[in-house]
């Protein structure tokens, strides 16, 4: 028997949001998007306290390939009250094109019981900020997650995110005057 302070999550581990629980993991994935997308994670994480993590992976993200780097710091990791509230900072050297950006991010999950069955909610805000290319940008993201265990062996889930960038003066601006793109996904 643990005691509750020591006890793990074992939190569900979003699609395309950030993982908010630190703990040791690897993670691989594929993405395929039809007619000409394919994309992929590699990423390596590992805890070093309960509540303490750090990561390095590869990953393709709307920007580019990027190398990443970074550390996950759970501010509150309850198994009493089935809460995590994470802060994350990580680091990105994009490859196509090449620049280097901040990423830190804060994320908040709650855990419920709905019938007996854990359902798993979790929201996330991020800034991405994009230096060594002349002006600064930074671009903005975020999402909303939930996972519900139907059976021992069967789980849903839904989920969406969103990534936005706004007024970037170092761009040729469109016809509004402001240089901006969004990139939304529901899974």
């Amino acid at each position: 028997y643990k005691d509750a302070k020591d006890r793990e999550l074992y939190f569900a581990q979003p699609i395309l949001l950030e993982n908010i629980d630190p703990r040791t993991r690897l993670r691989v994935s594929a993405e395929l998007g039809l007619p000409s997308y394919l994309s992929g994670i590699i990423d390596y994480e590992h805890a070093l306290q309960r509540n303490l993590s750090v990561h390095a992976g590869l990953r393709k993200r709307y920007t580019g390939g990027s190398l990443e780097a970074g550390a996950k710091y759970a501010l509150v990791k309850s198994s009493r009250l089935n809460l995590l509230v994470t802060g994350i900072a990580d680091v990105h050297l994009n490859t196509n094109p090449g620049f280097v950006g901040l990423r830190p991010a804060l994320g908040a999950g709650k855990r419920f019981e709905l019938g007996g069955r854990p359902l798993d909610v979790q929201a996330q805000l991020m800034l991405d900020a994009e230096l060594g290319r002349g002006v600064p940008s930074i671009r903005y993201g975020g999402g909303l997650n939930a996972y519900y265990q139907v059976s021992d062996v069967v789980a849903v889930f839904g989920e969406g995110s969103f990534n936005y960038k706004a007024l970037d003066l170092g761009e040729e601006a469109d016809a509004l005057g402001a240089a901006s793109f969004g990139f939304h996904v529901v899974s």
